[in-house]
């Protein structure tokens, strides 16, 4: 296939996988809602997208090409891109990407043109990760919001001891039973129509739902769905969709691990307020957001 000339480029960047496909979908609809109004012509290139669609795409020119990594190396080596008029390229997630030193960024870079803008994008900036930027690229130039490592004013943060008494004997069932008794307390006083429990493991997001269901065997009181890579992909589906409704019929529990820290969209949700509770070793973290 003839080379295709690559006008601006969006690179995501992910850890794991899945924070890879929520990414994905949510910059390709954005991109794709934006080239109906603006006449402009995209493609996607990820490990999960139609590959013969996307090509017929290139084929026809495309002006903005949202791509992972590994694919668009792949693309550059069979000379089905070119950046010789490229424009721009962004790197999402340029914490994690600078940290990676399998991250393919060389290739990309000897591709672009001396012309071309770099554009790092990132919600946390660690200095390290500063200074090999500044060190790469010299005399770039760096934009940052009033709230940069900041907690949101819309935020009210509460840490919850459950360590227990100090008579307790310190066993894994008397641990639990302490956080399980704060997180039915937090859930009670939160009344929160929507609730993220975040856990370390998928052992522990399994410990929470059992002991939520133990309670509420009938989920009269509120739904719980599980969010993490022991649940198959559609019901990961499925739990999104019930928790991002905008009516409910009762409040709704997520639990998941972090494949949930990344990626999620809640833009559509109508709601004012938004429990997350971070089931931590001795302590639970609250965190009520007003949005």
């Amino acid at each position: 296939m003839k080379s295709v000339h690559i006008r601006n480029l969006y690179v995501l960047y992910n850890l794991y996988t899945y924070y890879l496909l929520l990414l994905y979908s949510q910059v390709s609809k954005v991109v794709k809602s934006i080239s109906n109004v603006l006449k402009f012509r995209s493609a996607c290139f990820t490990s999960t997208c139609d590959m013969d669609s996307e090509q017929r795409k290139l084929r026809l020119g495309s002006d903005i090409l949202v791509a992972t990594p590994g694919r668009l190396v792949a693309l550059l080596q069979k000379e089905d891109v070119a950046f010789d008029r490229t424009q721009t390229i962004i790197l999402d997630e340029a914490d994690v990407l600078f940290s990676d030193v399998s991250f393919p960024l060389q290739p990309i870079g000897d591709a672009a043109p001396a012309s071309t803008q770099f554009v790092f994008v990132t919600a946390t900036l660690p200095d390290q990760v500063t200074q090999q930027i500044k060190a790469e690229f010299p005399g770039i130039s760096y934009l940052t919001g009033p709230g940069l490592h900041r907690i949101a004013p819309t935020i009210k943060e509460v840490l919850i001891d459950c360590s227990g008494p100090p008579s307790q004997k310190r066993t894994f069932e008397s641990s639990f039973d302490n956080k399980r008794e704060a997180l039915m307390r937090a859930l009670d006083e939160a009344q929160s129509e929507r609730t993220l429990i975040f856990c370390n493991t998928i052992a522990q997001c399994r410990n929470v739902e059992n002991a939520l269901l133990r309670v509420d065997r009938q989920t009269r009181v509120r739904d719980v769905y599980v969010y993490h890579s022991a649940v198959g992909g559609d019901s990961r589906d499925d739990a999104l969709d019930m928790f991002s409704k905008r009516l409910l019929h009762r409040p709704i529990v997520m639990i998941c691990t972090d494949r949930a820290s990344r990626g999620l969209d809640f833009d559509n949700i109508a709601v004012s307020i938004l429990c997350i509770i971070m089931y931590l070793f001795i302590c639970l973290q609250i965190i009520i957001v007003l949005l």
